[in-house]
């Protein structure tokens, strides 16, 4: 039994999950994501010796890192509409 390029390719474009499911677990990775980094760098910052400025400068990066993970977070389900009306 021979398999032909087509074959192969229609097998690799086969869906395995609903596009829901991974945008949602997309989600929940963000969220999760954006706390794994606050977490880590608070950690981080509170073992390293540094000025006031250098630490208000961490907290903030870090904040703002955080926050770009839930702002894709919230985004997605958007993305995931807009997208699904651009394909029919």
């Amino acid at each position: 039994m021979k398999i032909g390029k087509r074959q192969i390719i229609q097998l690799l474009n086969r869906n395995i999950v609903a596009n829901v499911t991974l945008m949602r677990f997309a989600q929940i990775a963000c969220f999760f994501a954006s706390v794994a980094v606050l977490a880590v760098s608070a950690w981080n910052l509170t073992r390293l010796d540094l000025t006031a400025a250098q630490t208000i400068a961490g907290i903030l990066l870090s904040s703002l890192a955080s926050l770009v993970f839930i702002g894709i977070g919230l985004l997605l389900p958007s993305a995931a509409a807009v997208d699904g009306e651009q394909s029919e």
